[in-house]
């Protein structure tokens, strides 16, 4: 059973290499007392490597492939 959920999608530019840009809450009783606020899941895949990453935040202004691009 998933301890997350998620409340909102946003479209992605694949073509940046995005898969996903998520707005999510925890759901899990631990999760949610230590973690009571929404917040960004964003999903990339590294052209050079080809690995994918999850990043988690709560700036909501910054673009996605700005926020990729920082980590």
């Amino acid at each position: 059973m998933s301890n997350i959920a998620s409340s909102k999608r946003e479209k992605v530019a694949r073509h940046q290499k995005l898969c996903s840009d998520q707005i999510i809450e925890f759901t899990g009783i631990a999760a949610r007392k230590h973690c009571p606020i929404s917040l960004r899941r964003i999903d990339h895949r590294d052209p050079q490597t080809g690995k994918h990453h999850a990043f988690l935040t709560n700036h909501f202004t910054i673009s996605a492939k700005t926020i990729a691009d920082i980590y």
